[in-house]
């Protein structure tokens, strides 16, 4: 009977399918596979042949096409994708956004009739860097936030811990796990970035500042800063805008609330006011355009006094205590560090109490 082209495709194809399956199983190569003659599927023979004609078969024998690989013309076969090696899993760098913002019971934002900050800013809790450590300084790049561990120890470092945002991107809403960053000994108060430099906490008698700055994971002293503060025994560095928008320099004395101007080529500090009885921490730059707040404003922990101040900044660059309380908001744990998150106007705040706690204020203009 004959085929139809279905079957006799089939037919042809039977052997390459099924030969490898079989070899595979038992184990066994093609080279290894012995040989056999074809079978002729003719009459079977009953005798001897006794016809005319007993010339030999002048046909041609049969001729086994090797399998070259794939079938082209198979569609099964030609959609196959060859295995390019192992999966690799993505790394978990943690959540992209999340809007659950908690409240951070320990800021309360002032009311005062001159001040109605409240009706602006919403202090937000972001999470505790775990370890019972002092926190100082910070600052924020990109989507991290650098900020000083352990402050005032031979054994501190900076760490960097990643700042989780609000799903539309508009606030800061909790932080990632800290990883160290650089040994930085010592290290207290403000500090820059890129290269990261800070000054770090020195004993009442000692007479200069060393000034260190890291890079390529490690931390080495540049130079000294000369200084009539003898009783000072941390300095903060921050950058303010004067009337130019130019970023200024300047360093902050605690506990005596002097402030200086920077001079790195000389390497000198000079003294330009006391703020009395507001030692700032760390100031920084309000965004122009934050509600309550004039175009040049800064705010800042105050120390020892659970309190954020906000300043004004004069035409050069330079901090003036505002007439009235000045008080930004209170806290019931003390703030050491402060930055801003360029990404959203949020204002971040450390805490110096060995708790861990990073705060932030929502509500300010982004610079």
């Amino acid at each position: 009977m004959a085929l139809r082209p279905s079957a006799r495709s089939f037919s042809k194809a039977l052997p390459l399918l099924v030969a490898p399956a079989i070899v595979a199983a038992c184990g066994l190569s093609f080279d290894a596979l012995p040989t056999t003659t074809p079978v002729d599927a003719g009459e079977r023979d009953t005798g001897a042949d006794t016809s005319v004609d007993a010339a030999k078969d002048q046909s041609a024998p049969d001729v086994s096409v090797p399998d070259s690989g794939l079938d082209a013309a198979d569609d099964a076969d030609a959609n196959v994708v060859p295995d390019t090696g192992p999966d690799v899993a993505p790394i978990d760098s943690g959540p992209a956004c999340n809007d659950a913002q908690p409240a951070a019971n320990e800021i309360t934002v002032a009311t005062s009739t001159p001040f109605p900050f409240k009706a602006s800013y919403t202090p937000v809790f972001l999470g505790a860097v775990p370890g019972g450590k002092k926190l100082g300084a910070c600052a924020v790049e990109g989507n991290s936030l650098i900020v000083a561990y352990d402050v005032g120890t031979p054994t501190a470092s900076l760490q960097r811990v990643p700042l989780v945002r609000t799903c539309d991107g508009a606030h800061v809403s909790s932080i990632g796990p800290a990883a160290k960053e650089v040994d930085a000994p010592g290290i207290d108060l403000g500090f820059l970035s890129n290269p990261y430099a800070y000054v770090p906490t020195r004993a009442a008698s000692a007479v200069p500042f060393p000034y260190f700055e890291c890079a390529n994971g490690a931390c080495a002293k540049s130079f000294d800063f000369t200084t009539g503060d003898p009783a000072a025994t941390s300095l903060s560095l921050s950058l303010l805008p004067d009337i130019f928008n130019v970023a200024t320099l300047r360093a902050y004395a605690t506990s005596s609330a002097n402030m200086y101007d920077v001079d790195k080529a000389l390497k000198t500090l000079t003294k330009i006011n006391t703020l009395t009885s507001f030692p700032v921490t760390q100031p920084v730059a309000v965004g122009a355009g934050s509600p309550v707040f004039g175009p040049r404003y800064a705010i800042s922990p105050v120390d020892g006094l659970m309190k954020i101040s906000f300043l004004e900044i004069d035409n050069d660059g330079v901090l003036i205590r505002p007439s009235g309380a000045a008080i930004f908001a209170t806290t019931t744990i003390p703030l050491r560090g402060a930055c801003r998150d360029l990404a959203t106007g949020d204002m971040i705040f450390t805490a110096s109490d060995g708790s861990g706690r990073i705060d932030s204020i929502k509500g300010f203009a982004k610079p």
